[in-house]
């Protein structure tokens, strides 16, 4: 009986370093499978901040795309209208030099004008001399303060 003791503590003994075995096979099995899906689940968060950026990234191509078009249409707008005030200056500069007086805008009713002049020149004329009115109602009223503060002036320098 002791060599059947033997044996059984052997085969006990190879029983339990299997079973031991066996649990570290697995453990590293499952140890390596943790692993592969940690890895797994750290690659699909790296791909899906790369594409988060990506699409920052044309939002922003867009958004400056849009930007840059608006400022070449205004400056495009800009331009145009540039061109245009260049070329009636140019135009006016010319009837100057002429002698030619520009056409201005005939009055609402009508041409407003006498035979042998030019249209709209009722209009300069009427604007003229509104203006020299108004130019001598306001020298009037200057005058009228300087004499008051040459008085009060006068009067405080007496005292």
């Amino acid at each position: 009986m002791p060599i059947e003791v033997e044996i059984r503590a052997l085969i006990y003994a190879l029983v339990a370093g299997g079973a031991v075995f066996l649990g570290w096979h697995l453990k590293g099995i499952v140890d390596d499978d943790k692993a592969e899906k940690l890895a797994l689940a750290q690659a699909k968060i790296v791909e899906a901040q790369q594409a988060a950026n990506q699409a920052t990234i044309v939002a922003d191509q867009q958004a400056q795309a849009e930007i840059k078009d608006q400022y070449e249409q205004r400056i495009a707008t800009a331009n145009a209208s540039n061109a245009d005030l260049a070329s009636r200056l140019y135009k006016y500069e010319a009837g100057l030099s002429t002698g030619q007086v520009p056409a201005i805008p005939s009055a609402p009713g009508g041409t407003g004008t006498t035979p042998g002049e030019p249209a709209g020149y009722a209009i300069l004329n009427q604007a003229i001399a509104d203006s020299i009115s108004a130019c001598q109602r306001d020298a009037i009223r200057l005058q009228g303060w300087q004499d008051w503060y040459g008085k009060v002036s006068h009067d405080y320098a007496a005292r």
